[in-house]
């Protein structure tokens, strides 16, 4: 089973990033949430935000082919469009999901 192992480690750091990442949601929902906190929403979206990765495109280098460097910029292309789709479809949730969030924890 040592062959297992690699894919077992990745697991567990992947597991740990989005625990991680949760936890910093969490912290900054709670700030938003207290009374006293000087927290915004807007604040808080730039926040959560600003955990997203960036979406990369690498580019082959020569020797590449002229046609594996197309298909690369016509993927990148497709990353953009499709993104916007993305984040339209995050940006609209519905008030009662917003109210959940928001309402303080049992």
């Amino acid at each position: 089973m040592p062959e297992d192992q690699p894919a077992a480690e990745e697991s567990i750091a992947s597991s740990a990033e989005y625990a991680k990442v949760h936890a910093r949601i969490a912290d900054i929902l709670g700030d938003l949430r207290s009374q006293g906190g000087t927290a915004t929403v807007q604040g808080a979206a730039d926040e959560i935000q600003s955990m997203l990765p960036a979406p990369q495109v690498l580019v082959p280098l020569p020797p590449a082919s002229k046609e594996a460097v197309e298909s690369t910029i016509r993927i990148a292309k497709r990353i953009a469009e499709q993104a916007a789709y993305a984040h339209a479809a995050q940006a609209n949730v519905r008030r009662g999901a917003v109210d959940q969030i928001l309402s303080p924890g049992i």
